[in-house]
């Protein structure tokens, strides 16, 4: 009697032993982002995104807990105690299952971990036995979906997964009871905790493409024979950017290059291009300059320049930098160009040391 009750404890021991080992398992579980975009109510933008859930091997989901980091240029702090941060369950998400009219998941909870960190938890309400089937398998799908309102929509967002060791394997398998359709019971028959979860922030983009500033001169005038001459370009999230000058012919004539510009997660900027005019003289340009106009232009036998002086010299050159025609004519008067052919000329206004040249296009 007395050896029966050892062996009686022995296997019990033994049993206890291997149901502690049972509660670990070293199975993959891996967290994307989805859908990832940027809203507005028509008052305020907003970052939203589906967080995703897969695993190569089937499984029902118990209870969890992620933690994702941002951007507070963007968001601000402490977005759970600032009402930031919704963090829902759609209909089509895992946490938001229900069998026979119950909810599967419960106490979804969302918390400041940190002032740039937020946490969000949820428990399993009913048992391994009331969900069916298995609702983490390969097949990526949507476990709950995030919106965080903006404080600043011109920042990049940042979003991501928080990857320390401390916050890792905080996902488990349904507890139960296996074999019946009741609430869960997670004291009595806890679930397995996952220990080998990866996350992918990647498909959390960047929504805010760069904005390229040119620098310098737009137009920019070269002097013929000198060679183009790159003023550059920058962006505002240092991005790289991209310049085609392949349009470029130092020859009299106008041309364009176009800079481009794409961050590291995709963004695509919009394309700026500067006018690159090669002349013969450089013009040097004032205020009062700024205020001279030519129109028509496209001309087609007649135009007039306002804001000029008196004492104005005008001249007209080709392609190929030939002056044609030298011109004296008074503010607004009009003047004829019937006699050239239809092409591309520079109209050069001097007035006393500065110069100021116009492409004019006669149809």
């Amino acid at each position: 009697m007395k050896i029966k009750n050892v062996l009686t404890k022995q296997i019990t021991f033994i049993l206890l032993m291997l149901l502690g080992c049972s509660k670990m398992i070293s199975q993959d579980i891996n967290f994307t982002f989805a859908n990832a975009q940027v809203t507005s109510d028509g008052v305020d933008h907003y970052y939203d995104a589906d967080i995703m859930i897969a695993s190569t091997i089937d499984f029902k989901l118990g209870s969890g807990q992620l933690y994702l980091t941002y951007n507070t240029a963007a968001f601000g702090e402490n977005i759970h105690a600032n009402n930031a941060i919704t963090y829902s369950q759609p209909n089509g998400t895992i946490l938001a299952e229900e069998y026979g009219g119950f909810e599967a998941y419960k106490d979804f909870i969302q918390n400041d971990n940190t002032s740039s960190r937020v946490s969000l938890a949820f428990q399993q309400g009913l048992s391994a036995g009331a969900i069916t089937t298995n609702n983490v398998t390969a097949t990526p799908r949507a476990l709950l979906h995030i919106r965080i309102k903006f404080i600043d929509v011109n920042e990049e967002p940042m979003i991501a997964f928080e990857t320390g060791a401390v916050y890792l394997d905080q996902f488990y398998t349904a507890c139960g009871p296996t074999v019946s359709s009741d609430f869960a019971n997670c004291t009595g028959a806890p679930g397995m905790q996952l220990i080998n979860d990866t996350f992918d922030s990647t498909n959390s983009p960047d929504t805010t493409a760069p904005v390229i500033t040119l620098t310098g001169d737009n137009p920019q005038e070269i002097l013929l024979g000198s060679g183009y001459t790159e003023l550059g370009a920058t962006t505002d999230d240092g991005s790289t950017v991209t310049i085609n000058d392949s349009a470029f012919v130092d020859a009299i004539g106008a041309y364009t290059i176009y800079y481009d510009a794409t961050d590291i997660v995709g963004n695509t900027a919009m394309q700026v291009s500067r006018e690159v005019n090669v002349v013969t003289v450089l013009s040097v340009v004032d205020h009062e300059l700024n205020q001279i106009q030519l129109t028509p232009n496209p001309v087609t036998n007649h135009f007039k320049i306002s804001g000029i002086s008196n004492n104005a010299q005008i001249s007209i050159y080709d392609m190929n930098g030939r002056n044609l025609k030298k011109i004296h004519m008074t503010n607004d008067q009009l003047t004829s160009v019937e006699e050239l052919p239809i092409g591309v000329y520079f109209v050069r206004i001097t007035q006393g040391n500065e110069r100021k040249v116009i492409k004019v296009v006669k149809n």
